[in-house]
C-alpha cells in the first residue's frame, strides 16, 4: 500500500551534478511521497538532522569538511535511529563493509546508480531499519518480562557464554551486564561449583531432557548460598542451542529447615532429658548422692558422644575442689583412687578455667593450648574437653566436664551439659537437704544420748582418780603405816594425779579445737628424732606387756627435717600409739612413715604418711569414722573395759587437719588395725630428686621374703633394713612368684629370694 504522507530525506552531496542526477531518479520512486533537502558539507548535514525528522540519509563520503570513516562516524552520532545509505564514487570494499558492521545501511557506487537502483536500496534500507525497530521493541519487551521476574534467570550458548541475564541475575552476582554477558562461569564462580554447572549444562545441550538440581553458589557478596536450577534447552530457526537457566534461592528455606531440625532435636533432648530427670527424681529415695551423679554423669556422656567425664564438688571455702566422681570408662583409663581427696582450684590444670571464669569453656585443641600443666602419670590422654560451672545463685557448687568426643564440642553441648545439670543438681540438693535433716535429726538424738553417756563418764573419769588421791592422802597420816606401804600410796597419789591433768588436758584442748582457738607453732623438726623419742618412751611399757615394738624411718636424718609443729606431731604419734598399747594384748605393734609423691591428681603435694600398725583387737567397718567423733569409742564395752574419754582420736584428728593433712583406719575385727595420716613434706633442706628415697629405692637391689608369719618377717627386715635393699613381702608361695614375676620385671637389679623353715626358724 502507498504511503500518501510526506517523508523527508537529507542528502549530503558537494556535487551539483549528482545531487541533480539524484533527484531525478528520486522522481520515478512511487511508493511513498518524500521531500528531499540537500547539504552540500557536513556540518550542513549535521545542522538538517538536529531541525528535522528524516526517514534516510543519503550520505557522500567525500565532502569538503570530511572524508571517509571520519564523515560517516560524524553523521551516525547524530543520526543513530535513522538509516543511513551510503554513495560514493570509491571503489573501496574493505571501507564499504566495515562502514555497514558500524551501522550503514547499504553501500552504492555512483557509477552504478540508477533510478531502480536507488528505489530498492531506499526501500529495503527502510524494511530493515523498520524490522530492527521492531525487534529491538521485541527485545526490549523480552528484557522487560524476564526483568520483572524476580528470580535469576540467563541464557548460554553452546559454548557455555552468557548471552542474556536479567536483573534479578545481575543483583545476585553484584555485576552489570556488560560484566557478564559473553563470559563463562569460570569468570564469575569457583572452580569446583563451575564443574557442576557445567556437567549439568552438557547433560541438557546433548540430551535435550530438562534438569532440576540443587547447588552451591558463591555470589557477589562472597556468600555461599543454596540454589535450585531449572535447565532448560532452546533451540532457534537457525538451529543455534541455547541454555535457559532460572535460579531459585532457596538458602533461607533450607536454613529454616535446618533450625526446625535443630528445634526438634533439641525437643526431643528436652523431652529425653525430662524424662530423665523425672525417672530420676522417681527413684531418688533408693539412690545415694554418688549414684545420681554417676547417673547423670554417663548421661551427660551420651548425649554430647563423649568418651570420658567428671563431677567434683567445690568446696564451700571456694578455694578447693572435693574430686568426687569420675564415669566408668574414665576409672578403666586412668588409675584414679575412689577415695574423696580435696584439690586446690589455683593449682589445678585447665579443666578448672570455667572456675577461674565462672562460664563454661570448650578446650578442642588441648594439646596446643601453651596455659596447660600437663596430665599426672597414668592420666588418660585428652584430646578434647568441654567443661561448666554448676552454680547455686552467684555460687559455683561445681564443676561437670566431659571429653575426648570425636569431633569438636560445640555450645549446642554447653547447652546439654548446662540444661542436665540443672535438673540433676535439683535433685541432688533436694537429697542433700534429706540426708541433712535425717542427720539433724539423728545428730540430735545422738547429741542427748552422748551428752548424757559424756557427762556419766566424765564423772566416772575424774571421780576415779580424785578418789583414789583423797582416799590414799588420808591414809598417808597413819602413825602404823609401813614405809613400803607409804611408798606405794605415793605411787598411787602421783598416778592419779596425772590421770587427772591428762583428762583435764584433754577436754581443754577439745574445747580450744571446737572454738578454732587452736594454734599452729611451725618450727624446724627432725621427724626421726621424733621417732626415736617415742621409741625410748614406749619400749619399757610394752615390755611390761610382752609385745614387741618397732619403729621405721624412709628418710635420713637431714631429709626428715621440715616444717611443722613438733608438738602436735609429737601428741596426734603419742595418742595413737597409746591407743594401739591400750588394745593390743599380744603381737607388736608397728610405727613410722613414708615419703608420698604426687599420684594422678590425688596428692597435689609430697607428702609424709605416718602410720601406726598393730595386732590388736580390731574395729568394725561401720566404726572406721564415727571413732573421730568426739566422746566416740568403737563399742559401749570398750569404756568398761578399756577405760578412757573417747577424746583421743578426735583431737589426732583436730591436730592433723590443722596441719593441712588427712587421718583414717584400715581395720577388721580381732586382725588389727593401722592408722594412717598425712602432713605436707616442706624440707628444711632442699632435696636433689635424684638423690631422693623414692629413687634411690628404685635402684637398690631386691629382697623378697616368702613367709607366713609376721613376726618372722619383722625380724628379717630389722635385719635387712640397714643394707639398703627393697623388701617385697609375700605370705604364700603363690604371692612370692607373683612378686618375683613383679619385681624382676621392674628392675634389672639382683633378686634375692629368701625363705623360712618356719620349724626351726633357720634363714
Amino acid at each position: 500500500m502507498k504511503n500518501t504522507e510526506e517523508q523527508i530525506i537529507l542528502l549530503i552531496e558537494d556535487n551539483p551534478g549528482d545531487s541533480r542526477l539524484i533527484k531525478e531518479m528520486l522522481k520515478e520512486i512511487t511508493f511513498f511521497n518524500y521531500q528531499l533537502i540537500v547539504a552540500e558539507t557536513l556540518k550542513a548535514g549535521c545542522e538538517q538532522i538536529k531541525k528535522n525528522n528524516f526517514i534516510l540519509i543519503l550520505l557522500d563520503l567525500n565532502l569538503p569538511d570530511s572524508t571517509g570513516n571520519q564523515t560517516f562516524d560524524t553523521v551516525i552520532k547524530f543520526a543513530e535511529k535513522i538509516p543511513v545509505v551510503l554513495v560514493s564514487g570509491l571503489h573501496d570494499v574493505e571501507l564499504s563493509l566495515s562502514l555497514i558492521e558500524k551501522g550503514a545501511q547499504d553501500y552504492i557506487l555512483k557509477q552504478d546508480l540508477n533510478s531502480r537502483l536507488l528505489g530498492k536500496t531506499i526501500q529495503y534500507a527502510l524494511i530493515r531499519k523498520q524490522a530492527e525497530k521492531e525487534l529491538k521493541a521485541s527485545w526490549d519487551y523480552l528484557n522487560n518480562i524476564i526483568n520483572s521476574v524476580a528470580s535469576p534467570i540467563f541464557v548460554k550458548d553452546d559454548k557455555h557464554n552468557l548471552c542474556l541475564v536479567n536483573t534479578a541475575f545481575c543483583e545476585m552476582l553484584n555485576r552489570s551486564p556488560d560484566q557478564l554477558l559473553g563470559k563463562t562461569d569460570f569468570e564469575n564462580f569457583p572452580t569446583d561449583q563451575v564443574e557442576v554447572y557445567l556437567t549439568k549444562d552438557k547433560e541438557v545441550l546433548i540430551t535435550g531432557k530438562e534438569n532440576i538440581n540443587e547447588e552451591q553458589l558463591t555470589d557477589g557478596t562472597g556468600q555461599l548460598r543454596t540454589i535450585v536450577t531449572r535447565k532448560t534447552l532452546y533451540t532457534d530457526n537457525a538451529g543455534n542451542k541455547f541454555l535457559v537457566g532460572v535460579i531459585n534461592d532457596i538458602t533461607e528455606r533450607k536454613k529454616a529447615e535446618v533450625e526446625l531440625t535443630l528445634a526438634k532435636e533439641k525437643a526431643e533432648e528436652s523431652a529425653l532429658l525430662n524424662k530423665f530427670a523425672l525417672d530420676l527424681y522417681n527413684n531418688s529415695e533408693n539412690f545415694d548422692i554418688d549414684k545420681i551423679i554417676r547417673l547423670s554423669l554417663e548421661k551427660a556422656i551420651e548425649l554430647t558422644k563423649s568418651e570420658i567425664g567428671f563431677f567434683h564438688f567445690v568446696n564451700p571455702d571456694q578455694e578447693t575442689i572435693s574430686l568426687q566422681v569420675w564415669s566408668a570408662k574414665t576409672m578403666k583409663m586412668c588409675d584414679v583412687p575412689t577415695k574423696v581427696s580435696h584439690y586446690p582450684i589455683s593449682k589445678a590444670g585447665i579443666w578448672v578455667d570455667c572456675l577461674k571464669e565462672r562460664k563454661p569453656i570448650i578446650h578442642n585443641d588441648y594439646e596446643n593450648l601453651l596455659h596447660k600443666k600437663g596430665l599426672p602419670e597414668g592420666h588418660t590422654p585428652i584430646i578434647r574437653e568441654a567443661t561448666i560451672p554448676v552454680f547455686e545463685g552467684e555460687k559455683v557448687i561445681a564443676v561437670l566436664g566431659v571429653g575426648n568426643k570425636k569431633n569438636d564440642y560445640t555450645l549446642h553441648d554447653i547447652e546439654l551439659l548446662t540444661n542436665l545439670s540443672v535438673n540433676y543438681w535439683n535433685i541432688i540438693r533436694r537429697k542433700r537437704t534429706e540426708i541433712d535433716l535425717i542427720k539433724a535429726k539423728e545428730k540430735a538424738e545422738e547429741s542427748e544420748h552422748l551428752k548424757t553417756a559424756f557427762l556419766q563418764n566424765m564423772s566416772h573419769e575424774i571421780r576415779t582418780p580424785l578418789n583414789a588421791i583423797s582416799g590414799f592422802s588420808g591414809m598417808l597420816n597413819k602413825p602404823e603405816l609401813s614405809e613400803e606401804k607409804r611408798k606405794n600410796f605415793v605411787s598411787i597419789i602421783q598416778n592419779s594425779g596425772k590421770q587427772l591433768i591428762s583428762i583435764v588436758s584433754d577436754i581443754l584442748t577439745i574445747s580450744s579445737l571446737e572454738t578454732k582457738q587452736e594454734k599452729v607453732n611451725i618450727q624446724k623438726v627432725c621427724i626421726n628424732s621424733i621417732i626415736l623419742d617415742l621409741l625410748a618412751i614406749f619400749k619399757q611399757q610394752t615390755q611390761n606387756q610382752n609385745i614387741s615394738l618397732y619403729a621405721k624411718q624412709q628418710l635420713s636424718d637431714k631429709q626428715s627435717e621440715i616444717y611443722t609443729d613438733k608438738t602436735k606431731i609429737t601428741q596426734i604419734l603419742t595418742n595413737l600409739i597409746s591407743n594401739a598399747l591400750k588394745f593390743t594384748h599380744e603381737g607388736f605393734i608397728q610405727f613410722g612413715y613414708n615419703l608420698v609423691e604426687p599420684h594422678c591428681g590425688v596428692a597435689l603435694q609430697t607428702e609424709l604418711q605416718f602410720y601406726i600398725k598393730d595386732t590388736g583387737i580390731g574395729i568394725k567397718p561401720e566404726f572406721h569414722e564415727k571413732i573421730f567423733e568426739r566422746f566416740r569409742q568403737a563399742d559401749k564395752s570398750i569404756n568398761k573395759l578399756y577405760g578412757g574419754t573417747g577424746l583421743g582420736l578426735s583431737i589426732s584428728k583436730g591436730f592433723v587437719e590443722l596441719l593441712g593433712g588427712i587421718i583414717w583406719v584400715q581395720s577388721e575385727l580381732d586382725k588389727g588395725s593401722i592408722f594412717y595420716f598425712t602432713i605436707p613434706y616442706k624440707p628444711v633442706h632442699e632435696i636433689d630428686k635424684a638423690n631422693s628415697p623414692t629413687i634411690q629405692n628404685e635402684n637398690f637391689p631386691t629382697v623378697l621374703v616368702a613367709e607366713d608369719d609376721e613376726y618372722n618377717f619383722l625380724y628379717i627386715e630389722e635385719l635387712l633394713i640397714e643394707m639398703d635393699f627393697k623388701i617385697i613381702h609375700a605370705k604364700d608361695g603363690k604371692s612370692s612368684k607373683n612378686n618375683q614375676r613383679i619385681s624382676t620385671g621392674f628392675s634389672h637389679n639382683c633378686t634375692i629370694s629368701v625363705w623360712i623353715r618356719t620349724r626351726n626358724r633357720k634363714i
